[in-house]
C-alpha cells in the first residue's frame, strides 16, 4: 500500500471514530446534571472514565469494564512500579496505555509521560490514539474540559505532544517512542511500557534480548524523576526476555493473570470459554500457551516443533505431480549483505545467502511439497540466472520475492537477460514483490502462521526413504534453520519459504516480467513435461563445493517438472 493511501485509510478511520463518539455522546439521555455527576465520578474513577468516555468499536456501545480491568486498576493505584502480564486481545493497551494515559494527564496537566513499545511506530501509534481522543472525543472534553494543546508551546507532533499546562517545561507531556530509540528525551514522572517484547527482538533475532534488557535498565529507567511511576504491560515471549527478567526480579509488582487448563474466562463479555477453545484450535497448543496461558518460550520450545513429523521417505521428489501449481519465494541475501558490510560483520560462515524455495501446492489437500531449493553467496546477475533456470523447470504460477531497493535492480537484470539471452527469449516471470516488516510476526500470516501450518501437517517433505540431510546440502540447510529458527544466526531459508508459503495465500494478478513479443494469457503455449535433459550450473561450484554456489543438487530426472513453451 503507498504512503499516501495508507494516509487517507488511516484518515477515515479516524473520521469513523470521531462520527461514532460524537454519535454515543448525543444518544445518551442524561440530564446535565446527571452528565455533570458522571463526569465528575469520571475525573475520580478510572473506571468510570473509560465507561463514559470510551466506547466499544465493534458494538458503537460504551465500554463495559471487565472485572479483570478493575483489577489491573486496583493493582496500578497501588503500585508505583506495577507489571501486568494478562492474554492478548484482552485491552491491555486501551486500559493502561491510552486510556490511562488520558486520565492520569487530565487529573494532573504538568506531568511527563513516555510511552516506550517495541519501535518507533507502535508507539506512534498509541500517541496518535491518545491524541485523537484529546482534540475529537466530546465526552472526554466533558470530563476534562481544560486538556487541549498548549497555547504557549507549539508542539503537537508525531511523536510529542504538550497539552495545556503551568509553567513552560521544555520536555513535551507525552513522548512515544521505541524500546531501543536513540533520542530518549529528558525527565519523566509516568513511564507507560506497552509490549516493549515482542518476537522480533525476543525470538527472531535473540542478540536483541541482553540489549532491550541494558537499555531498559541504563537509559529508561535512569530517566525517571522523584516521585515517578511505571506501569509495564505485556504478553510473554522467551523466558530470557526482559519480561521475564522484570517478573524474576522482584524490583515490580507483578499481576498474571493467564487462562488456566480449563479455559475459564478472565474476561467474559468478550473471551467466553468455548471462544478461547476455538482460539486455541485455530492457533494450536504452542501460540496459544504463549499468548493465553503466558507460558514464556525457552531455546527448546523450537518455532517449528513439528518439522520432523513432515517428512515422509515414503514419496520422494518423482512423485510430486508435474501438473500441481508451483510457488517460489526468494529471499535476498546481497542486501543483508551490503548492511552487515556496513556494520563490519560479513566475515565467515554467518555471511547471508540468496535463497530460491520452490513448493507445489496438492490441489486436493492444499498441502505444500518443498520440490527444489537453491541457495548461494551470489551476485546479481547470478541471482537472475537461477531464477530463469527455476522458472525453466517448474513454471512458477507466481515468484514471490522480498521487497527491497536491490529487487528492483534484480527485477532489471531479470529483464535483461530474458531480451537480450537466447536461452531465455519469450520466457514469461509472475512477479510479486513481497514486504516483509511486523507482518513476520503476525499470528495469521507471519511466522507464527507458517508454525502452525506445520503443526497441523499441511507440509509434506518427499525424502525417498532418508532424512532431509540426506536429500543434499541446501535441504540440510534448511532443515538446520527451521528446527532452530531464532537461536541460528542465520535464518535465509526459513525466510524464502515463508514467501512461498505466502504467495500461496496472495490473489491477484502479479507484475509479468517479459519479452515484449509474448502473450502471457495464451493457454496454448502451456505443456506438460516429465524428465527430460537438465542443465547443472557446475561452473558456479568451488573447488570445494562449499560456498553454497553449486545450488543444483536435482536435475528434472529427479521430479516431475512443468515446462511453458513459447512459439
Amino acid at each position: 500500500m503507498k504512503l499516501s493511501q495508507r494516509h487517507n485509510v488511516e484518515q477515515e478511520i479516524e473520521d469513523l471514530l470521531r462520527y461514532s463518539m460524537a454519535q454515543v455522546s448525543e444518544g445518551r439521555t442524561l440530564t446535565e446534571q446527571e452528565r455533570n455527576e458522571a463526569a465528575e465520578e469520571a475525573r475520580e474513577d478510572f473506571n468510570a472514565f473509560m465507561e463514559y468516555a470510551f466506547i466499544d468499536t465493534v458494538t458503537m456501545q460504551p465500554v463495559k469494564q471487565g472485572d479483570i480491568h478493575r483489577k489491573w486498576d486496583a493493582h496500578i493505584r497501588k503500585n508505583d512500579r506495577a507489571m501486568i502480564i494478562a492474554p492478548r486481545e484482552h485491552g491491555k493497551t486501551e486500559q493502561c496505555a491510552i486510556g490511562r494515559a488520558i486520565w492520569e494527564l487530565g487529573r494532573r496537566p504538568n506531568l511527563r509521560i513516555k510511552i516506550v513499545c517495541q519501535d518507533d511506530g507502535t508507539a506512534i501509534k498509541r500517541l496518535s490514539a491518545v491524541k485523537l481522543h484529546i482534540l475529537s472525543n466530546p465526552l472526554v472534553r466533558d470530563v476534562f474540559p481544560d486538556l487541549r494543546p498548549s497555547a504557549l508551546v507549539d508542539n503537537w507532533a508525531k511523536q510529542s505532544i504538550t497539552v495545556n499546562r503551568q509553567g513552560q517545561d521544555k520536555d513535551p507531556s507525552v513522548e512515544a517512542l521505541g524500546v531501543l530509540s536513540t533520542g530518549t528525551g529528558g525527565r519523566v514522572d509516568l513511564f507507560i511500557f506497552d509490549d516493549v517484547v515482542d518476537f522480533r527482538n525476543a525470538i527472531a533475532q535473540p542478540a536483541l534480548r541482553p540489549l532491550v534488557i541494558e537499555t531498559f535498565r541504563n537509559v529508561w529507567m535512569n530517566l525517571m524523576a522523584k516521585d515517578s511511576r511505571a506501569i509495564y504491560i505485556a504478553t510473554p515471549w522467551h523466558q530470557d526476555d526482559l519480561t521475564a527478567n522484570l517478573e524474576q526480579g522482584g524490583e515490580w509488582s507483578v499481576l498474571k493473570t493467564p487462562i488456566d487448563e480449563d479455559f475459564t474466562s478472565i474476561w467474559e463479555e468478550q473471551w467466553s470459554t468455548e471462544r478461547l477453545k476455538r482460539r486455541l484450535a485455530e492457533i494450536k497448543n504452542r501460540a496459544f500457551n504463549r499468548g493465553f496461558r503466558l507460558i514464556a518460550q525457552t531455546d527448546e520450545d523450537k518455532m517449528f516443533p513439528a518439522f520432523d513429523e513432515c517428512i515422509n521417505p515414503a514419496y520422494s521428489l518423482r512423485d510430486i505431480p508435474g501438473e500441481w501449481k508451483r510457488i517460489a519465494g526468494v529471499d535476498l541475501g546481497h542486501s543483508k549483505r551490503k548492511l552487515r558490510q556496513r556494520k563490519g560483520n560479513a566475515e565467515g560462515r554467518t555471511k547471508p545467502r540468496s535463497v530460491v524455495f520452490v513448493i507445489a501446492i496438492d490441489p486436493d489437500t492444499n498441502y505444500r511439497w518443498p520440490c527444489e531449493i537453491r541457495m548461494g553467496h551470489w551476485s546479481g546477475p547470478e541471482t537472475a540466472e537461477h531464477i530463469l533456470e527455476v522458472n525453466e523447470w517448474h513454471d512458477p504460477d507466481l515468484w514471490c520475492v522480498e521487497n527491497n531497493a536491490y529487487q528492483d535492480t534484480l527485477g532489471d537484470w531479470v529483464k535483461e537477460k530474458i531480451d537480450k539471452d537466447p536461452r531465455w527469449k519469450g520466457t514469461v516471470i509472475r512477479w510479486h514483490a513481497f514486504t516483509t516488516g511486523r507482518n513476520k510476526a503476525d499470528e495469521q500470516v507471519g511466522l507464527p502462521a507458517l508454525a502452525a501450518e506445520f503443526d497441523s501437517g499441511a507440509w509434506v517433505i518427499a525424502s525417498d526413504g532418508g532424512s532431509v540431510d540426506q536429500m543434499g546440502r541446501n535441504w540440510a540447510v534448511w532443515a538446520h534453520e527451521m528446527k532452530n529458527y531464532g537461536i541460528t544466526e542465520l535464518s535465509d531459508s526459513v525466510m524464502a519459504c515463508w514467501f512461498a508459503k505466502e504467495g500461496a495465500r496472495l490473489s491477484g494478478r502479479p507484475i509479468d516480467i517479459s519479452s515484449s513479443d509474448v502473450n502471457p494469457d495464451d493457454d496454448d503455449v502451456v505443456t506438460v513435461r516429465i524428465g527430460g535433459p537438465g542443465r547443472r550450473l557446475s561452473d558456479m561450484r568451488d573447488a570445494n563445493g562449499t560456498d553454497g554456489g553449486a545450488t543444483v543438487e536435482y536435475g528434472p530426472e529427479h521430479y516431475q517438472a512443468k515446462r511453458r513453451r513459447y512459439r
